[in-house]
């Protein structure tokens, strides 16, 4: 809830000064790692732009589980800068199909993007 509010507060805040929110292009919002044996590691990356008029403020960036640890720009990703996300899943105790969803927080019109990365986990021989 205390986000909800933080996200409102930002938009509102842009509306009020006047201001144009960032317009991110993504290369792409999901990725499949095709099959990965149990107990490897998957390093994924999602490119992309800030194609707006301002800079783009990445808050925070959320996953559904502590398998996918993200990596993502601190520091704001200026009008026209291109930057990526990287994504790393860990299959440790994991067998079959998997679908991770990575919520990054920002500065755009909707408050956030969902990214989407997916596979499947095989035993080992």
């Amino acid at each position: 809830m205390k986000y909800c509010l933080l996200i409102l507060g930002m938009l509102m805040s842009s509306v009020l000064l006047g201001q144009q929110l960032p317009d991110v292009k993504w290369s792409t919002d999901y990725q499949d790692f095709g099959q990965v044996v149990a107990g490897d590691s998957v390093a994924l990356t999602f490119d992309f732009e800030n194609a707006g008029p301002s800079p783009l403020v990445i808050s925070k960036v959320i996953t559904t589980c502590g398998c996918t640890v993200p990596t993502y720009p601190k520091e704001p990703v200026k009008a026209g800068q291109k930057a990526q996300i990287l994504v790393h899943f860990n299959s440790r105790g994991k067998i079959g199909r998997q679908n991770k969803l990575i919520r990054v927080v920002c500065n755009v019109a909707e408050g956030y993007k969902v990214l989407r990365i997916s596979g499947t986990v095989i035993e080992k021989d």
